[in-house]
């Protein structure tokens, strides 16, 4: 995709909190998003002459229908996030249109678009 941007444009990956966190057994999810982030740095150092900024989003546990059923997860990870409640779509969608945008001027980053859920850590759930 790259290749084919002559010039400006802003390529958004989807990263996760996990990537800088640690939750057990879930080793191989969390280094490939933490892969994905430093492939992020890469690419914007690579592709910014050309006026291309690459960045990621990284959620945390979102207000989804996939996470509907997890009601005792969402409920502990919604009291150790500091805002004390989960994303939304709609807050991954703000983000991204902002990356997205001609006034935003961030490129190798990625956003922690989570509440501050990695100031705090995941929830461990009960052995």
């Amino acid at each position: 995709m790259i290749p084919e941007i002559q010039s400006g444009g802003s390529l958004i990956t989807m990263s996760s909190v996990t990537a800088s966190i640690v939750i057990n057994d879930h080793a191989a999810y969390q280094g490939t998003k933490a892969g994905i982030d430093h492939v992020v740095r890469v690419l914007a150092s690579e592709f910014g002459p050309r006026g291309i900024r690459v960045n990621s989003i990284a959620p945390a546990l979102t207000d989804t229908p996939m996470t509907a059923g997890l009601d005792g997860l969402r409920d502990r990870a919604r009291q150790r996030s500091p805002m004390r409640r989960l994303g939304t779509v709609e807050d991954i969608a703000a983000a991204a249109v902002w990356l997205s945008s001609d006034e935003c001027f961030v490129t190798g980053e990625t956003l922690q678009v989570n509440g501050g859920y990695g100031l705090v850590g995941a929830p461990v759930e009960p052995r």
